[in-house]
C-alpha cells in the first residue's frame, strides 16, 4: 500500500470524508465549486455532466459570454505568457540545459502553444 492510500484509508480521513458527504455539507460543496467555476474563466476548470453542448451551454449563467460554436476557445494571453504552473517545466529544463542538455523531445502535450511565452 502506498503512502497516499494509507493516509487516505485513515480513520480521521473516512470520518472526514463521511461528514463532508453529508447533504447540507454536499450542497455547500457544490455551491461553493460552482461559485470558484464561474468565478475563474482562466482556469481550465470542468463542471458537470451533460447530453450534449446546447444543455452545458444552457445551464451557464447569462451574465458569462456565450460560448462560440461548441469550440473551446483559448485567450491569447494563455499562450504568450509564463504562467505559475509552467514554473516546474521551467525549472528543470533551465537545470537539463545548464549541464549540457542540447535537445527536448516531448511526447503528447499540447500543439506547441506555449512556444510563444518561451521564446
Amino acid at each position: 500500500m502506498f503512502a497516499a492510500e494509507a493516509l487516505y484509508d485513515a480513520p480521521l480521513l473516512g470520518w472526514l470524508r463521511t461528514l463532508l458527504d453529508l447533504p447540507p455539507l454536499r450542497q455547500w460543496r457544490k455551491w461553493m465549486y460552482r461559485r470558484r467555476f464561474l468565478d475563474n474563466p482562466g482556469d481550465s476548470l470542468f463542471m458537470g455532466r451533460y447530453p450534449s453542448f446546447e444543455a452545458a451551454a444552457a445551464d451557464l449563467p447569462s451574465s458569462l459570454p456565450e460560448p462560440i460554436g461548441g469550440e473551446i476557445v483559448l485567450g491569447l494571453e494563455r499562450s504568450t505568457q509564463v504562467r505559475p504552473d509552467d514554473y516546474p517545466l521551467l525549472f528543470w529544463l533551465g537545470r537539463s540545459f545548464d549541464i549540457g542538455l542540447r535537445t527536448v523531445f516531448e511526447l503528447g502535450g499540447h500543439v506547441g502553444i506555449k512556444y510563444y511565452a518561451f521564446r
